[in-house]
């Protein structure tokens, strides 16, 4: 890890608005940048992952990022946290938590590679004092921010969790590999996650970790570039 001068560590920042702070936690390389929201958050949270040049549209025509698919989704089942800390290294461009539960301590790295600029990793250390659950996925039913402007209900495709721009396409699963793909509900962009898990060998402490990749496919019409 860098020295201090390159990390951004919570417990120094000012506590407050959740959506400012997973700002400053994002990672990214140029080509993706996902949001840094908790990985057992959903519908509370607006996590994002979002892909350069990749549009949608909101209600009127307002144009829009569009959020690929959750590739995040990391919890111990039925064991809410108690505390959590995140720490920004800046220099590695990786982004660790710790957090504690119940009977558990789990710590989470995360970070996209500017080697492959559609690769996302994360990896989970979880130490637990009896048996748990740990569930890793990719969620699909993902929000835009809704902005000041939209009230729940008074836009198409809109609650209040958000702007729902995107619907599910595909789903599919097998062993150690998950693939979730969205399409807009108003244009032809289309996002997909694909997550390979791997798992802790006999003998290590449980630390399953996946690697991300994301695909896009647009219209050209639709590229920024």
């Amino acid at each position: 890890m860098a020295n201090s001068t390159w990390l951004i560590s919570e417990s120094d920042l000012p506590q407050g608005n959740a959506d400012v702070l997973s700002t400053l936690f994002c990672v990214g390389n140029g080509a993706t940048t996902t949001r840094g929201t908790f990985p057992e958050q959903r519908l509370e949270a607006y996590r994002g992952t979002y892909v350069s040049g990749l549009y949608t549209k909101a209600g009127y025509g307002l144009i829009y990022f569009m959020v690929a698919p959750d590739w995040l989704p990391a919890f111990i089942e039925n064991s809410p946290i108690t505390s959590s800390d995140r720490v920004l290294d800046i220099h590695d461009g990786v982004l660790r938590r710790t957090a504690v539960t119940g009977n558990a301590r789990f710590t989470e790295a995360r970070f996209a590679s500017f080697a492959d600029s559609r690769l996302m990793c994360q990896r989970i250390t979880l130490e637990a004092s009896q048996p748990v659950t740990f569930v890793m996925g990719i969620d699909g039913d993902v929000r835009n921010h809704r902005a000041k402007y939209y009230k729940p209900g008074q836009f198409p495709n809109s609650d209040e969790f958000g702007l729902k721009l995107s619907a599910i396409e595909t789903i599919s699963a097998a062993a150690s590999k998950l693939h979730v793909a969205v399409k807009s509900r108003s244009t032809d962009a289309r996002a997909a996650i694909t997550a390979h898990v791997g798992r802790p060998r006999a003998g290590e402490v449980a630390t399953p970790a996946r690697q991300v990749r994301v695909r896009e496919s647009l219209r050209a019409q639709w590229r920024s570039r």
